[in-house]
């Protein structure tokens, strides 16, 4: 059957393309205009069903409805490849958020813990808790019961 070398053909270029630009630009107006000629084309297969019957028989398919089928097929592997790069690339942006969260914390509580100003940032990528800036406090000024806390580690506690 022509459709089906049709259809493999398509699917695998959607594929190789979308996978290899994802985050380009072209990709993203690629899928805005495959969105837009996907419902163009839904719009005249319910409007003219016949005209889907006939472009059904020329391309080797028994009926209207079985190609429906097969160009769902087609966007259904489209719509899951598209949202598994929009999930992982949401992860990958909680886990970055999540870490510059951590470590700014623990930053602060531990300025905190040794009596130090606690120097807030914006959070955003380029800020993270390494450049935070510390201002040191000399030894003699530091009270003596937390001279001994800070150079004590830290144990976890036990359930």
């Amino acid at each position: 059957m022509i459709i089906q070398a049709i259809l493999l053909v398509i699917a695998a270029v959607f594929l190789l393309l979308f996978i290899r630009n994802w985050y380009s630009v072209q990709t993203r107006a690629l899928k805005r205009l495959a969105f837009l000629i996907f419902i163009a084309l839904m719009v005249v297969a319910i409007l003219r069903p016949n005209w889907v019957n006939s472009v059904a028989h020329k391309v080797g398919v028994g009926r209207g409805t079985d190609l429906v089928l097969y160009a769902l097929a087609v966007a259904f592997v489209f719509v899951s490849v598209n949202t598994y790069f929009r999930l992982k690339t949401q992860e990958s942006r909680f886990t970055e958020l999540a870490r510059v969260i951590a470590v700014r914390d623990a930053t602060e509580m531990n300025a905190k813990r040794l009596g130090r100003p606690v120097v807030r940032e914006a959070l955003g990528r380029e800020a993270s808790a390494r450049e935070v800036p510390t201002h040191e406090i000399p030894a003699h000024e530091v009270p003596a019961h937390e001279a001994t806390v800070a150079e004590t580690p830290v144990r976890e506690a036990r359930p």
